[in-house]
């Protein structure tokens, strides 16, 4: 049996959207690791964290990260493209449903 099952976590209930950039995977992951429900939504074409080394092998690719594996293991993903309305209705209307938003936009930028 999993560790996890033993005991009940601290952010056991709490759900999460992670909106997905090069410094919010560890946060996530930390949230994660306590019990939350962290969903993990990324830009079509991936999110930058997929480019960031070391790679399996050496050999860099999308899928190949060992650093976005580690940091969004355990983490459903969707994907969404802040530039289209009918995503950024989708992700507001799913907002609703989290308690924490994690992003690393500058000041406004989700404004």
């Amino acid at each position: 049996m999993s560790d996890r099952l033993l005991y009940r976590q601290p952010l056991s209930g709490i759900r999460v959207l992670e909106l997905s950039g090069r410094w919010t995977g560890f946060c996530g992951r930390l949230l994660c690791d306590l019990g939350a429900e962290v969903i993990l939504a990324e830009p079509p074409g991936g999110s930058v964290a997929r480019r960031a080394g070391p790679f399996l092998s050496d050999k860099p690719g999308p899928d190949r990260s060992l650093s976005f594996w580690y940091e969004n293991d355990g983490k459903p993903g969707i994907t969404v493209d802040i530039g289209v309305l009918s995503d950024r209705e989708r992700i507001h209307q799913f907002v609703q449903s989290c308690d924490i938003v994690v992003e690393s936009c500058t000041p406004g930028g989700l404004a």
